[in-house]
């Protein structure tokens, strides 16, 4: 065999290596591909059969049962969905436990709407309203209401709702910067009489605007679901504390493993046990 046809044959055999190499290589990218593929899939099947399971837990009137498959799909599997807050949710309430039935209603509210977010804001206020019969004044017989949580700024920035403020917002601008072109145009004296009272009222509802939009992005909000939970003045047990009612809400000013700083819708602040409050 002449050097030539050696130094062929080395290339073609070298090539063949080179071709089964690539080949071994596909393959295996082919097989992790479809695991991966595969993963979701397996996934939305348990899933939903921890879904079904607890529907049929409920039904069946095996309430614990149920709120702990829906529990497991939403802390293990990490599922946020409003329906399953919903169900979960009645479970609670079925099972007794008032407290995180009004933690699940709220968080099924922030992301359901029509029919369902009606249902959701019946259930949350029949809850309430369960609740209150346990908080009864011993001096007057008056029920204890459950109010929004939050201090007086929260208060004064919270009067109108979101929607509300930025239509006002919006229409006292609009007006101001009418009523400073007319002025321009026309150089009349009243236009310009007119239009300070605009732009001051347009710079409040800016502020109370931007105030409400700044504290509901830095405000973390809680729901106490333990039914013998106590606030303290400070963060041990032998601290003065007094009862606080289960499924109110408060703001999370601090927290830790065992401690959290609550404020209340009085403004007040104290300690509660962490595991005597949830975030929302």
């Amino acid at each position: 065999m002449s050097a030539t046809s050696t130094r062929t044959l080395r290339r073609h055999r070298g090539l063949s290596r080179c071709g089964q190499l690539v080949r071994s290589l596909g393959a295996a990218i082919g097989i992790l591909i479809a695991l991966f593929a595969a993963q979701p899939e397996a996934h939305a099947q348990a899933t939903d059969a921890l879904f079904a399971q607890g529907n049929d837990d409920y039904i069946k009137g095996r309430y614990q049962e149920a709120a702990r498959a829906y529990t497991e799909l939403v802390e293990q599997h990490q599922v946020s969905d409003p329906t399953l807050f919903h169900n979960l949710g009645n479970a609670h309430f079925k099972s007794g436990q008032y407290g995180r039935a009004i933690l699940y209603y709220r968080r099924a509210i922030a992301g359901a709407g029509g029919q369902l977010k009606q249902a959701v804001e019946r259930n949350l206020d029949a809850t309430r309203r369960t609740l209150q019969s346990r908080y009864r004044s011993d001096a007057d017989g008056s029920q204890f209401i459950y109010a929004e949580p939050g201090g007086f700024l929260h208060k004064v920035t919270h009067v109108l709702s979101p929607t509300a403020l930025a239509i006002v917002f919006a229409a006292l601008w609009t007006l101001w910067l009418a009523v400073l072109i007319a002025k321009r145009v026309t150089n009349a004296g009243g236009w310009g009489r007119a239009a300070l009272p605009l732009g001051i009222l347009a710079v409040i509802f800016g502020a109370l605007l931007w105030g409400q939009m700044y504290l509901d992005g830095n405000s973390v909000r809680g729901v106490v679901v333990a039914a013998d939970a106590k606030v303290r003045v400070a963060r041990h047990e032998s601290a003065e504390g007094k009862m606080l009612p289960e499924g109110m809400e408060v703001l999370i000013v601090d927290q830790s493993d065992d401690w959290t700083q609550v404020e209340l819708a009085t403004g007040g602040r104290g300690w509660v046990e962490s595991s005597a409050v949830e975030q929302i």
